[in-house]
């Protein structure tokens, strides 16, 4: 009998933006705990005297940064959602080209939400991410990081970076009564990226071209804006890819 050993779960994090490889690098949660809670006791009294323990020995918490991924602002963006009298809708503005924000049409989910109290927003990021094994990531809020937790939300999802590799944001801006700003700062961090597995990952950072990077990443030149699926269309590329180059060690090929 052969044992053959796992391969080792490699995310490659690719960006064309030097600023973004040179100080706001996707890295681990434990490198973005909030002043906050390190500043916390471990317990604390109450209103009414009683001490008890504090979020400080919180295991829900420690694991989550200890176990995510951050993808830090690579920019200063302002966003200004319409008041609610203006409608749905909002401004944006950044302080470099490597920034581009969209809009979903509420027709897109209808029954989510109410259009004209709400605002979903895209945040094309300068991020693609490859992992060469089908390991799933949820995509969460790291609303622990914030003073302004109701400001926005990030909407949840999960993302296998086999098949595909593109790292955009989805979130949701509600519409007050006036028109506020809501800003991000270069390393804020802007959303978790949480592995559905216990394996160890290595985590590597590339500086690229556009060029270089349509060299690695196949799934680039995959579908248009109106293909439906392409997830399932890249990853039928992808797997005959893998099957073209996959071989026995011994010389043995399926048939």
């Amino acid at each position: 009998m052969f044992w053959f050993k796992k391969k080792k779960i490699i995310l490659k994090c690719y960006t064309t933006d030097p600023f973004a490889y040179s100080f706001a690098k996707i890295d681990w949660g434990r490198n973005f705990i909030p002043e906050w809670f390190k500043n916390l006791p471990i317990h604390s009294a109450g209103p009414d005297g009683f001490v008890s323990p504090t979020l400080r020995v919180c295991h829900g918490f420690k694991q989550l940064y200890k176990n995510s991924l951050v993808m830090p602002s690579w920019s200063h963006i302002t966003m200004t959602p319409n008041s609610i009298q203006n409608g749905p809708g909002f401004e944006w503005k950044s302080n470099t080209t490597f920034t581009h924000i969209t809009t979903h049409p509420g027709n897109q989910i209808a029954g989510f939400y109410d259009d004209n109290r709400y605002s979903t927003f895209k945040i094309e990021t300068p991020w693609w991410i490859q992992c060469n094994r089908p390991v799933q990531f949820i995509v969460s809020d790291p609303v622990w990081n914030r003073s302004g937790i109701t400001d926005y939300s990030i909407l949840p999802g999960i993302l296998d970076f086999k098949y595909q590799t593109g790292t955009n944001i989805l979130g949701l801006l509600e519409h007050r009564q006036e028109r506020r700003e809501v800003n991000f700062s270069p390393g804020d961090p802007l959303v978790f990226i949480t592995p559905m597995t216990e394996e160890d990952i290595v985590l590597e950072h590339h500086l690229v071209t556009y060029s270089e990077l349509e060299k690695q990443l196949p799934d680039l030149r995959l579908g248009v804006d109106n293909t439906v699926n392409k997830y399932i269309l890249r990853k039928k590329f992808i797997t005959k890819l893998d099957e073209q180059e996959s071989k026995c060690p011994f010389g043995f090929k399926k048939k």
